[in-house]
């Protein structure tokens, strides 16, 4: 490259498949699992339940997934079931799980300390670290 030449990314690997038809920057179209009023969904508040239908999206790779969770109600954007699975997969392998407490932490503490901060005139406020976390469950 010469002076002045910019470098471009690209991804490692093969192009991202076709999903459907659909050019792979839409591989995040959800599709719903079920419809708010699916007699599934009886127990939850109606005021929620579109959170539970929203489906999955073809970039979601379901085929993980024990058969159970087919039609199961799913929330969160599709989540639910992949959290899930997760969290057994932890349990019976005594292996921690990609998404844990402390990860949630890092993802959550900023904005709980912003508020704080927020509420205080903006006052700079230290963001705690809690770790990693243990290597084993």
């Amino acid at each position: 490259m010469g002076a002045g030449d910019t470098a471009r990314w690209s991804p490692p690997g093969p192009p991202a498949p076709r999903f459907a038809g659909r050019p792979s920057g839409d591989r995040l179209h959800r599709a719903p699992t079920l419809t708010p009023d699916d007699p599934a969904l009886a127990h939850v508040a109606p005021e929620l339940r579109a959170a539970f239908a929203s489906g999955t999206a073809p970039v979601h790779d379901r085929s993980r997934l024990p058969r159970e969770f087919a039609h199961a109600p799913n929330g969160h954007e599709g989540s639910h079931h992949f959290l899930a699975d997760d969290f057994a997969t932890a349990v019976t392998t005594r292996t921690p799980p990609a998404l844990n407490a402390w990860t949630a932490a890092r993802y959550t503490l900023p904005g709980i300390v912003a508020h704080r901060s927020a509420r205080q005139g903006g006052v700079r406020l230290p963001v705690p670290d809690h770790g990693d976390g243990p290597r084993t469950a």
